[in-house]
């Protein structure tokens, strides 16, 4: 995994700052090292561009949320890094302190050194074992840090079966890795098996149940994925995410529009500015033919993505619905742009759609 920029600093803004923070600091800096201002600086045009794709990020809900996953996943390795490194001299110094023994009869003595060479004969496998794991562990970070995430996965792969002593981290870097990046979703639902076999933890468990779930809905195994989204809501009733996914399948898989709805409700309740909920809803209520409540969640949908044509077709239809002719074309006419037709040749003649 290559080494996510700093877009936040880039803007110098803090990892909280809202859209219009963002916005701000994005149009004063481009003001400064715009090309038409930089009298062809090269220098300038580069921290311009850099401007520019942390603006592209940080502007855009989904790239944000994805930027800030990877960045505090790249936080995250590095302190565990910083944490093996401060083990490993702990460990080596305590050893480097010369141990002397005192002993009173020569028996005692001969029975200790026998008890010793027993516990060497096991001891030495064992710390075998740990370095193997240790070893591969090691090499899963640095081909992650990388970008190779087949090699990562092997590594780490290795180390769990060596010796399994980060058996729950090791799962659940093996199953995002399988999810999000080679895809190979029943791999994830092997170690996510592990990963919950290994936890105690609410905050462990519910992560292992939303990825899980993730896998199985992407082997479209709808019914067994909906209910470890909705154990992962039971170990934290936060998890937008989980919401979110249950109420896309009841919406799109079930069809059942109402619990769709209720579900994208409850999204809301915890996180106002999960943006996809809103088309979510506009859908729910479009094929309830409850327009005007459609029309509603689509217009504030599409103020965050004006672009999106799926909702300016969406937008189209209800007003089409709701006889506001003129403007169902403009719509309809916008989402054709972007590859979306309506379908009906006769409103796609009234509306000059090709």
């Amino acid at each position: 995994m290559s080494l996510e920029p700093d877009h936040y600093s880039t803007l110098g803004i803090d990892g909280n700052a809202t859209d219009s923070e963002i916005k701000e600091a994005y149009r004063e800096l481009a003001k400064k090292y715009h090309p038409d201002k930089s009298g062809g600086d090269l220098a300038k045009e580069e921290v311009f561009k850099r401007i520019t794709n942390a603006y592209n990020v940080l502007s855009d809900q989904r790239k944000r949320s994805n930027y800030d996953y990877r960045r505090s996943y790249q936080q995250l390795v590095k302190k565990q890094q910083e944490e093996e490194q401060a083990r490993a001299r702990t460990f080596y110094k305590k050893l480097s302190k010369p141990i002397y023994f005192f002993s009173i009869r020569t028996k005692i003595l001969g029975a200790f050194f026998v008890l010793m060479l027993i516990a060497a004969a096991v001891a030495i496998p064992f710390g075998l074992e740990i370095y193997s794991s240790e070893k591969y562990y090691d090499q899963g970070i640095k081909a992650l840090k990388a970008g190779n995430y087949e090699l990562a996965s092997k590594n780490f792969k290795y180390s769990l079966k060596e010796m399994g002593l980060r058996n729950k981290e090791l799962a659940k870097r093996i199953s995002i890795i399988s999810i999000y990046e080679l895809h190979e979703h029943s791999t994830a639902l092997n170690f996510t098996q592990i990963g919950l076999n290994e936890s105690h933890k609410a905050s462990d468990l519910y992560q292992f149940h939303f990825l899980r779930g993730l896998a199985l809905k992407k082997l479209k195994n709808y019914d067994v994925s909906m209910k470890h989204f909705q154990k992962s809501i039971f170990y934290n009733p936060q998890c937008d995410s989980a919401i979110y996914h249950i109420a896309e399948m009841q919406l799109y898989h079930f069809r059942d529009y109402d619990k769709a709805q209720d579900y994208f409700r409850q999204l809301f309740q915890i996180n106002k500015d999960f943006s996809d909920a809103y088309y979510g809803l506009a859908y729910t209520h479009y094929v309830k033919e409850e327009y005007y409540q459609s029309l509603y969640f689509v217009k504030k949908f599409l103020k965050e993505y004006p672009n999106e044509g799926a909702a300016l077709h969406l937008r189209g239809m209800c007003n089409l619905h709701l006889k506001n002719n003129d403007e169902a074309c403009v719509f309809l006419r916008k989402a054709s742009e972007k590859g979306y037709s309506s379908g009906n040749p006769i409103v796609n003649l009234y509306c000059g759609i090709k």
